[in-house]
């Protein structure tokens, strides 16, 4: 996998020898648009889309998705969790836009099914 070098989140504090890529941002998770609307009005680095009823990576519906990037800027960073990886729809039609996909390996027995 590659990483990106010039990092994700701008950061004031710190030069970037001393952060190195990455920076710190403030990642929020949402599980509606009005949640999505006040967290990017609040100028968060990285919205997360999830539903929390269905557990900690809990997966919210493609449905929820589009009604979520709808309402953000285009140029929000976005992640959405697919859920632990034996339920997981890893085939889901990702939407473009979406910079980070989240899987869980609760359940699995081996490296094989991490992968599926």
């Amino acid at each position: 996998m590659d990483y990106p070098t010039s990092g994700i989140f701008p950061s004031p504090h710190r030069s970037e020898d001393q952060r190195g890529p990455w920076k710190t941002g403030l990642l929020v998770s949402v599980s509606s648009a009005a949640e999505a609307q006040l967290a990017a009005s609040s100028k968060v680095h990285l919205i997360d889309i999830k539903q929390p009823r269905n557990g900690a990576l809990g997966a919210a519906t493609p449905e929820t998705w589009m009604e979520i990037m709808e309402v953000l800027p285009a140029d929000t960073v976005i992640s959405i969790a697919l859920g632990e990886a034996p339920q997981a729809d890893t085939g889901a039609r990702i939407p473009s836009g979406v910079r980070f996909v989240k899987v869980g390996p609760a359940g699995c027995t081996g490296v094989a099914m991490l992968r599926h």
